[in-house]
């Protein structure tokens, strides 16, 4: 098996990145900034664009097997949110022809650090574990998820989330 298990954990004015590699352990991890000055449709429709160039971009360095996007969580709903998720992995798909699946956050810290409940703090102290000095949270837990998301394509369930 070759190629990256890619992860994205979704926010209305950025993207975290991780490309966790099927043939070895590294994990790279790197954000897109995305504007949030516009009108939510003109947003949403720069958001394609560049989730778009974006992944062409990546696909040369990190040829994609699966893509995994984290779900929208949390008490209370987002809608800017959510419509960000759908046009990501739209355009994720469409760009990369490849399986773009959701996880939900319990799911894939779960999977990583053994525990569905883990904390910001937790999930950041796990990744330095790792060697991994990601620059923001948000890598943190694109880091994390890329690491979920690879257990679960190994074991052939990425469809189960």
């Amino acid at each position: 098996m070759s190629g990256y298990v890619w992860a994205v954990d979704p926010a209305v004015s950025k993207l975290a990145f991780a490309f966790a590699s099927l043939t070895d352990p590294g994990i790279d991890v790197t954000t897109l900034i995305t504007g949030n000055d516009t009108t939510e449709g003109e947003r949403l429709g720069l958001l394609d664009r560049q989730v778009r160039i974006f992944a062409r971009q990546c696909a040369g360095a990190w040829p994609p097997a699966v893509v995994w996007v984290e779900q929208a969580s949390g008490r209370f709903q987002k809608p800017q949110l959510l419509y960000s998720i759908g046009v990501v992995q739209a355009a994720i798909f469409e760009t990369l022809r490849c399986p773009v699946w959701t996880v939900p956050s319990g799911k894939w810290k779960r999977t990583a650090l053994g525990r569905g409940n883990a904390t910001k703090e937790q999930i950041a102290a796990w990744v330095a574990e790792r060697d991994s000095r990601p620059a923001t949270q948000d890598e943190a837990d694109a880091y994390a998820i890329a690491y979920a998301g690879r257990e679960m394509f190994v074991q052939r369930r990425w469809g189960v989330a």
